[in-house]
């Protein structure tokens, strides 16, 4: 649908994806090559172990993350961004 989140993992990383309601779409090591398609009630709350190694997309668009990577590479934003 039109407020799922795709996540492609490029890389292995650790995820957990919440929706709005608290429910846990995915939490799990997540193997390089993968491809999730996680469909739920936006915001969509992300915690992304090796966010460098994850590409976004929602509604079509590429999700910018890279300002709130860290240097641990760890990520934790929220989908669509706050600005």
């Amino acid at each position: 649908s039109g407020s799922a989140l795709k996540l492609n993992f490029v890389s292995i990383s650790w995820a957990r994806i919440e929706d709005a309601n608290g429910k846990v779409l995915l939490n799990r090591v997540v193997q390089g090559g993968e491809r999730q398609v996680l469909d739920g009630k936006p915001p969509y709350s992300v915690f992304l172990g090796n966010a460098p190694g994850v590409e976004a997309e929602f509604q079509g668009k590429p999700v910018d993350f890279k300002h709130v990577i860290r240097d641990t590479a760890t990520a934790r934003f929220t989908v669509p961004l706050e600005r």
